[in-house]
């Protein structure tokens, strides 16, 4: 915490910069046994400690989920807590979502000869599509599995991504034209474009159920299936 809070001085001495702390620990609550170097620090202290901001990697995925692909209800509680908390506080938080039910297994799509990308298989029966187009496609349909949670703890200092990985072709930008090897289709996401318009307020939970209404959609999230997520647009 101290050389975090020493970093995070000197990125504001220079030129006003923000440390992003990655709080997979404390945020996903990983048992101690799973890390035995490494506290479990709770996010007070992970973020709060250096006035900065929170990382969240594999938001929905990988920690956060069963073997079968289903999330831990418990995990994506607190989850969801602490980015209200996050912001409500005034930190802002990066979620880093990653389609489906993504494991920490990283593969290789692409034909031979071709760059290709990295993609994280999925946990469960349904296995990743071995093609990229295949792959474009899957990625389109379990949008919502990974928008619907963001929808539900969304502030404007609450930031999403959706990528499998770290570089631009594993789902950062839109394929530039067909045939090119990458994780997102070439049409980027229409959900992306929708008007959403603000919140009527927090989300409103009833046992593992959360559902949240915005000006232009109305957002469903069953921690206990996630393949009940759903975001219903208003007409326009």
């Amino acid at each position: 915490m101290a050389m975090l809070r020493k970093a995070q001085a000197n990125c504001t001495a220079r030129n006003g910069g923000l440390v992003i702390a990655n709080s997979a620990l404390g945020l996903y609550s990983i048992p101690a046994s799973l890390h035995p170097g490494e506290p479990n620090i709770d996010w007070t202290q992970n973020v709060g400690a250096m006035g900065g901001g929170s990382f969240t990697e594999w938001f929905g995925s990988i920690w956060m989920q069963e073997p079968d692909g289903q999330w831990n209800a418990s995990m994506m509680e607190r989850v969801f807590e602490n980015v209200v908390n996050s912001s409500r506080a005034g930190y802002p938080v990066v979620l880093k979502a990653a389609p489906g039910p993504a494991t920490a297994n990283f593969t290789h799509r692409g034909q031979p000869g071709q760059t290709g990308f990295t993609v994280a298989e999925w946990a469960g029966d349904t296995p990743l599509p071995a093609t990229v187009q295949g792959v474009q496609k899957a990625v389109a349909s379990v949008l919502v599995q990974s928008l619907a949670p963001f929808l539900i703890v969304a502030e404007p200092n609450v930031f999403f991504s959706y990528a499998f990985f770290y570089d631009m072709v594993s789902g950062y930008i839109p394929c530039p034209k067909a045939g090119v090897e990458c994780a997102m289709p070439t049409a980027w996401f229409p959900e992306f474009e929708k008007p959403l318009g603000p919140p009527d307020g927090p989300a409103v939970k009833k046992g593992l159920v959360y559902t949240r209404t915005f000006q232009h959609a109305d957002v469903y999230v069953d921690l206990a299936d996630r393949n009940a997520c759903k975001i219903t647009w208003h007409a326009e």
